[in-house]
């Protein structure tokens, strides 16, 4: 019989390098796509998604998630683990809440874990447009609420 994996390496290996495919891709095309790689007989690339705001923001996160998948080797971690899911379930409350805010300056919404529904405009679909901004203002809460009481209860188990 194996041992368990310990949960280090779920942490690490599985959730951080999944979420730091996104920033490396980024980084990955911005290096791949270099105007200094051009070659001659080719015809220029178009590189308007490129942004450095945007090079910098990915190169910073993958530094960040880095030094957090050594984070959680050491033996400070034991301290701290009891913080992590409710951290966790709070960034994955940002989501619905930037939808929100992005509905609310563009003007078109679509809602959050109901399917493939389209994207509802303020001026033309009112009351579907506002179901979605409901509904995703509740989804975030609920994870929001649900990332406190992770906290609180975590903060008066650890201590």
């Amino acid at each position: 019989m194996t041992p368990p994996t310990p949960a280090q390496f779920w942490l690490a290996g599985v959730a951080i390098g999944v979420v730091v495919l996104v920033p490396a891709t980024y980084v990955y095309r911005c290096v791949k796509h270099s105007p200094s790689r051009q070659e001659v007989g080719k015809l220029p690339q178009d590189l308007s998604w490129r942004s450095p705001a945007m090079l910098i923001l990915c190169a910073a996160a993958i530094i960040a998630l880095a030094g957090l998948a050594v984070f959680i080797f050491t033996p400070a971690f034991a301290e701290f683990s009891w913080v992590l899911l409710p951290i966790s379930i709070a960034v994955v409350a940002t989501f619905p809440l930037y939808r929100v805010f992005q509905g609310f300056r563009t003007g078109h919404e679509k809602p959050i874990a109901r399917g493939s529904f389209p994207s509802y405009n303020r001026s033309t679909q009112p009351k579907r447009y506002w179901a979605s901004m409901i509904w995703n203002s509740i989804i975030a809460l609920l994870l929001g609420v649900m990332a406190l009481a992770g906290l609180w209860g975590g903060s008066a188990n650890a201590g």
